[in-house]
C-alpha cells in the first residue's frame, strides 16, 4: 500500500485496504483508515468507513468521534453513519 500512499492514490489505496479488511476486519481497518486520513485529513470515505470499523470492534465513542468530523465534511456521510450507530449500540 506504501506505492499508493507515496502517489496520492487515495482510492486504491482504499480499495486494497478493504480487500486487507476482509481477512481481518477490524484492526487492520482502522489503521489503515488512520494512514489514509493522515494522508488525506478530509477523505470522507475513510472517515466513514473508520466509524464503522470503530463498531465493528463495539467502540461507540470512537465513532461518534468520527461522526463529528463527517458532519463537518459531509452531511449526508454523517448522518448515514449516525444512524448506524444508534441502530447497533
Amino acid at each position: 500500500m506504501m506505492s499508493w500512499y507515496w502517489s496520492k492514490n487515495y482510492e486504491k489505496a482504499v480499495h486494497y485496504l478493504e480487500e486487507s479488511t476482509k481477512l481481518n476486519p477490524h484492526d487492520a481497518a482502522i489503521d489503515a483508515y488512520k494512514q489514509a486520513i493522515r494522508i488525506n485529513p478530509d477523505y470522507v470515505k475513510a472517515h466513514y468507513n473508520l466509524g464503522v470499523a470503530y463498531l465493528g470492534l463495539g467502540d461507540k465513542s470512537s465513532a461518534l468521534d468520527e461522526y463529528k468530523v463527517l458532519n463537518e465534511l459531509d452531511k449526508e456521510s454523517a448522518d448515514t453513519l449516525f444512524k448506524l450507530i444508534n441502530k447497533f449500540h
